[in-house]
């Protein structure tokens, strides 16, 4: 007797995960990229640029 079993709920856990996993990387990126942009002009550089060297 031969086993038709398949999965099928694994697979759709799988799909949502890969899926929530997905849109909760998608803001962290967004908060790496925005860091990168703020920190990348020193303090000092801002100083600078305020008076015009």
């Amino acid at each position: 007797m031969q086993s038709n079993f398949k999965p099928v709920h694994l697979k759709n856990a799988n799909a949502k995960l890969d899926k929530l996993l997905w849109e909760a990387s998608a803001p962290m990126q967004e908060n790496d990229d925005y860091e990168k942009k703020v920190s990348g002009i020193s303090l000092w550089k801002k100083f600078l640029g305020l008076f015009g060297r």
